[in-house]
């Protein structure tokens, strides 16, 4: 029974991967809760991989490392092998050990049979390639991930990779194009309210400043944080009618 699939599976979900995924998950919504906002620029899509905020998490990152590589030993058989070597290659494209995530990365893409973690992987690639200042390589694996049949998730998560190297290319016309795209198949409240303020300034940039009113109208649902909201509002009065001098009164209330 200890070696059936099911058995293995259990241990490597319960007590490995579970944990793991979760350690790693609160460095990066740690990231998140340490995001700047600068509106004097176009909002990045992803905040900053900041290496005080993976220190500090050194001990979580190490158990998760831990856990991820006896399940590799351990639970051999498992359907969670695939996912704990992304979980490794995560941690080490979080350290900045670059090469080592690349390595990790490209194991996946070759040798996993599960398309949806393979997939994960090729993000994960282009997003290290991207950190390391290599936009090139991470142009070439992004040919690679749009000959792929992706799930929704990965889909999402794709695009706004992609969207994140054309905006650190200063490419907005193609950022501005792909976040249209993914926008309406956002889950993700956090993201959902930054793509749509983004998409704001962009439109607004642009001089749509219809379709710059309607993004920043939709920035302001789900709660969104307060610098957000305060913003919105005062963008949405710059490209509406009430930006003539004629209504400041009204504006100004």
């Amino acid at each position: 029974g200890c070696a059936s699939k099911g058995y293995q599976n259990l241990n490597a979900r319960n007590n490995g991967y579970f944990y793991a995924d979760l350690y790693v998950n609160e460095v990066y919504q740690a990231f998140e809760e340490g995001y700047q906002y600068n509106f004097d620029e176009i909002l990045k899509i992803f905040p900053e991989v900041d290496s005080s905020t993976v220190k500090g998490n050194k001990e979580k990152l190490d158990d998760a490392f831990k856990k991820s590589s006896q399940n590799i030993e351990w639970w051999e058989s498992s359907d969670w092998v695939d996912d704990s070597y992304l979980i490794i290659g995560k941690i080490r494209y979080l350290r900045a050990q670059w090469q080592f995530a690349i390595e990790t990365f490209q194991y996946i893409n070759q040798n996993s049979k599960d398309d949806p973690v393979r997939q994960k992987a090729l993000i994960a690639l282009m997003r290290t390639y991207m950190d390391m200042g290599s936009p090139e390589q991470a142009i070439e694996v992004s040919q690679f991930i749009e000959q792929e049949n992706l799930t929704l998730e990965n889909q999402v998560d794709y695009l706004l990779t992609l969207a994140f190297l054309n905006q650190n290319q200063e490419n907005y016309g193609k950022v501005r194009e792909l976040l249209a795209r993914v926008q309406p198949a956002l889950k993700d409240k956090t993201y959902k309210i930054r793509v749509n303020f983004i998409l704001g300034q962009l439109s607004q940039q642009e001089g749509k400043f219809r379709d710059a009113y309607l993004y920043y109208d939709n920035a302001l649902k789900g709660n969104p944080p307060y610098e957000i909201m305060f913003q919105a509002k005062l963008n949405k009065l710059a490209v509406s009618g009430l930006a003539n001098p004629n209504y400041v009164d009204e504006a100004y209330k």
